[in-house]
Protein backbone atom coordinates (compact mmCIF):
# COMPACT_ATOMS: atom_id res chain seq x y z
CA UNK A 1 0.00 0.00 0.00
CA UNK A 2 2.80 2.46 0.85
CA UNK A 3 4.49 2.09 -2.47
CA UNK A 4 1.52 3.58 -4.53
CA UNK A 5 1.48 6.44 -2.29
CA UNK A 6 5.13 7.14 -2.80
CA UNK A 7 4.73 7.00 -6.80
CA UNK A 8 2.00 9.51 -6.10
CA UNK A 9 3.95 11.55 -4.26
CA UNK A 10 6.50 11.81 -6.59
CA UNK A 11 4.08 12.42 -9.28
CA UNK A 12 2.86 15.59 -7.56
CA UNK A 13 6.15 16.29 -7.25
CA UNK A 14 7.27 15.83 -10.94
CA UNK A 15 4.02 17.36 -11.83
CA UNK A 16 5.45 20.93 -9.95
CA UNK A 17 8.27 20.58 -11.46
CA UNK A 18 7.05 20.27 -14.94
CA UNK A 19 4.72 23.35 -14.12
CA UNK A 20 7.47 25.80 -13.34
CA UNK A 21 9.41 24.42 -16.24
CA UNK A 22 6.21 24.91 -18.50
CA UNK A 23 6.79 28.70 -17.24
CA UNK A 24 10.71 28.64 -18.50
CA UNK A 25 10.05 26.81 -21.84
CA UNK A 26 7.21 29.82 -22.93
CA UNK A 27 9.62 32.00 -23.83
CA UNK A 28 11.88 29.89 -25.73
CA UNK A 29 8.95 28.41 -27.34
CA UNK A 30 7.54 31.48 -28.47
CA UNK A 31 4.10 30.56 -28.19
CA UNK A 32 1.12 32.41 -27.29
CA UNK A 33 -0.28 29.21 -25.96
CA UNK A 34 -1.95 29.29 -22.59
CA UNK A 35 -0.38 26.03 -21.32
CA UNK A 36 2.46 24.08 -23.01
CA UNK A 37 1.85 20.63 -24.28
CA UNK A 38 3.45 17.81 -22.31
CA UNK A 39 4.97 16.92 -26.04
CA UNK A 40 6.50 20.54 -26.69
CA UNK A 41 7.71 20.40 -22.96
CA UNK A 42 9.52 17.17 -23.66
CA UNK A 43 10.91 17.87 -26.93
CA UNK A 44 12.44 21.23 -25.32
CA UNK A 45 13.88 19.91 -22.28
CA UNK A 46 14.96 15.79 -23.73
CA UNK A 47 14.51 15.66 -27.21
CA UNK A 48 16.31 12.20 -27.58
CA UNK A 49 14.61 10.04 -25.45
CA UNK A 50 10.84 11.55 -27.09
CA UNK A 51 12.61 10.29 -30.38
CA UNK A 52 13.16 6.92 -28.82
CA UNK A 53 9.74 6.37 -27.82
CA UNK A 54 8.30 7.46 -30.85
CA UNK A 55 10.11 4.75 -32.87
CA UNK A 56 9.78 1.91 -30.25
CA UNK A 57 5.47 2.85 -30.32
CA UNK A 58 5.75 3.11 -34.27
CA UNK A 59 7.37 -0.63 -34.18
CA UNK A 60 4.46 -1.92 -32.19
CA UNK A 61 1.81 -0.58 -34.14
CA UNK A 62 1.62 3.14 -35.85
CA UNK A 63 -1.49 4.27 -34.61
CA UNK A 64 0.07 4.03 -31.24
CA UNK A 65 1.97 7.02 -31.14
CA UNK A 66 -0.41 8.86 -33.79
CA UNK A 67 -3.07 9.50 -32.95
CA UNK A 68 -3.57 8.23 -29.38
CA UNK A 69 0.54 9.22 -28.04
CA UNK A 70 0.22 12.54 -29.57
CA UNK A 71 -3.39 13.10 -28.13
CA UNK A 72 -2.09 11.93 -24.67
CA UNK A 73 0.91 14.11 -24.93
CA UNK A 74 -0.92 17.12 -26.18
CA UNK A 75 -2.40 17.84 -22.65
CA UNK A 76 0.03 20.22 -20.30
CA UNK A 77 2.82 18.04 -18.07
CA UNK A 78 1.24 19.14 -14.35
CA UNK A 79 -2.33 17.40 -15.66
CA UNK A 80 -0.74 14.18 -16.98
CA UNK A 81 1.41 13.64 -13.97
CA UNK A 82 -0.85 15.44 -11.11
CA UNK A 83 -3.82 14.03 -11.96
CA UNK A 84 -2.74 10.16 -11.54
CA UNK A 85 -0.67 11.28 -8.39
CA UNK A 86 -3.54 12.83 -6.30
CA UNK A 87 -5.41 9.97 -6.61
CA UNK A 88 -2.80 7.61 -5.90
CA UNK A 89 -2.55 9.71 -2.72
CA UNK A 90 -6.24 9.82 -2.05
CA UNK A 91 -6.84 6.17 -2.36
CA UNK A 92 -3.57 4.90 -0.95
CA UNK A 93 -2.97 6.82 1.80
CA UNK A 94 -1.77 5.48 5.06
CA UNK A 95 -4.36 4.56 7.54
CA UNK A 96 -3.25 4.47 10.90
CA UNK A 97 -5.36 1.73 12.74
CA UNK A 98 -6.64 3.12 15.75
CA UNK A 99 -6.05 1.57 19.13
CA UNK A 100 -7.98 0.70 21.95
CA UNK A 101 -7.87 3.66 23.99
CA UNK A 102 -8.53 5.54 21.30
CA UNK A 103 -11.48 3.89 20.21
CA UNK A 104 -12.45 3.63 24.07
CA UNK A 105 -12.52 7.59 23.92
CA UNK A 106 -14.54 8.11 20.62
CA UNK A 107 -17.30 5.44 21.90
CA UNK A 108 -17.64 7.65 24.81
CA UNK A 109 -17.47 10.86 23.02
CA UNK A 110 -20.16 9.68 21.11
CA UNK A 111 -22.34 8.22 24.27
CA UNK A 112 -21.85 12.37 25.35
CA UNK A 113 -22.79 13.63 22.52
CA UNK A 114 -26.54 11.28 22.51
CA UNK A 115 -27.12 12.26 26.02
CA UNK A 116 -28.03 16.06 24.93
CA UNK A 117 -30.73 13.96 22.96
CA UNK A 118 -31.79 11.28 25.40
CA UNK A 119 -31.93 14.59 28.06
CA UNK A 120 -34.21 16.71 25.48
CA UNK A 121 -36.65 13.92 24.82
CA UNK A 122 -37.03 13.44 28.88
CA UNK A 123 -37.57 16.69 29.01
CA UNK A 124 -40.17 16.65 26.51
CA UNK A 125 -41.54 13.77 28.24
CA UNK A 126 -41.88 15.17 31.71
CA UNK A 127 -42.98 18.71 30.15
CA UNK A 128 -40.52 20.38 31.39
CA UNK A 129 -39.07 21.51 27.89
CA UNK A 130 -41.42 24.21 25.81
CA UNK A 131 -41.36 23.42 21.41
CA UNK A 132 -40.45 26.77 20.41
CA UNK A 133 -36.79 26.51 21.96
CA UNK A 134 -35.61 23.26 21.77
CA UNK A 135 -35.19 21.70 25.10
CA UNK A 136 -34.95 25.08 27.34
CA UNK A 137 -37.02 24.40 30.61
CA UNK A 138 -39.60 26.74 31.29
CA UNK A 139 -37.94 27.86 34.25
CA UNK A 140 -34.86 28.89 35.68
CA UNK A 141 -33.19 27.24 38.69
CA UNK A 142 -33.20 31.10 40.15
CA UNK A 143 -36.88 30.56 39.92
CA UNK A 144 -37.13 26.96 41.65
CA UNK A 145 -34.65 28.48 44.15
CA UNK A 146 -36.86 31.60 45.30
CA UNK A 147 -40.15 29.01 44.71
CA UNK A 148 -38.79 26.39 47.63
CA UNK A 149 -37.37 29.69 49.69
CA UNK A 150 -40.91 30.72 49.72
CA UNK A 151 -42.53 27.51 50.77
CA UNK A 152 -40.14 26.87 53.63
CA UNK A 153 -40.30 30.71 54.43
CA UNK A 154 -40.79 29.18 57.96
CA UNK A 155 -38.62 27.15 58.39
CA UNK A 156 -35.11 28.31 57.91
CA UNK A 157 -33.60 24.95 58.77
CA UNK A 158 -35.38 23.04 56.14
CA UNK A 159 -34.86 25.78 53.58
CA UNK A 160 -30.92 25.44 54.71
CA UNK A 161 -31.17 21.47 54.08
CA UNK A 162 -32.84 21.69 50.38
CA UNK A 163 -29.69 24.58 49.62
CA UNK A 164 -26.89 21.89 50.89
CA UNK A 165 -28.91 18.74 49.25
CA UNK A 166 -28.22 21.22 45.76
CA UNK A 167 -24.71 20.90 46.88
CA UNK A 168 -24.52 24.61 48.14
CA UNK A 169 -23.50 25.91 51.43
CA UNK A 170 -26.39 28.27 52.53
CA UNK A 171 -24.95 31.52 52.94
CA UNK A 172 -25.10 32.61 56.76
CA UNK A 173 -28.38 35.13 57.11
CA UNK A 174 -28.07 38.40 60.27
CA UNK A 175 -30.78 37.75 62.44
CA UNK A 176 -32.87 41.23 62.37
CA UNK A 177 -33.88 42.36 65.71
CA UNK A 178 -37.23 44.38 66.06
CA UNK A 179 -36.10 47.64 65.71
CA UNK A 180 -34.49 46.97 62.77
CA UNK A 181 -37.58 45.45 60.65
CA UNK A 182 -39.92 48.43 62.09
CA UNK A 183 -36.82 50.79 60.25
CA UNK A 184 -37.34 48.50 57.02
CA UNK A 185 -40.93 48.71 57.08
CA UNK A 186 -41.06 52.42 57.52
CA UNK A 187 -38.89 53.28 54.48
CA UNK A 188 -41.12 50.89 52.41
CA UNK A 189 -43.78 53.14 53.84
CA UNK A 190 -42.04 56.43 52.87
CA UNK A 191 -41.47 54.80 49.29
CA UNK A 192 -37.71 53.79 49.48
CA UNK A 193 -36.50 50.82 49.42
CA UNK A 194 -34.18 49.10 52.28
CA UNK A 195 -31.06 50.22 50.88
CA UNK A 196 -31.90 54.10 49.94
CA UNK A 197 -30.86 56.87 51.24
CA UNK A 198 -32.91 60.30 52.24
Amino acid sequence: MKVPYYAGLMMLVAAFVSGAAEVLVKPLRGSGQFFIGALDLWYTIWPGSLLVLQIKLENISPALWDPWALAVLSLPAWALLGTPGFVCIIVFRPRKKSSWRQQEEARKDEEQLMLYDELTREAHAQGLASDGDGAQPEYSAYDALLAAEGEMADDQEDFDKFIRDAGVAPRSRPAITTPEIKLVEKRRGDGQGPGDTC
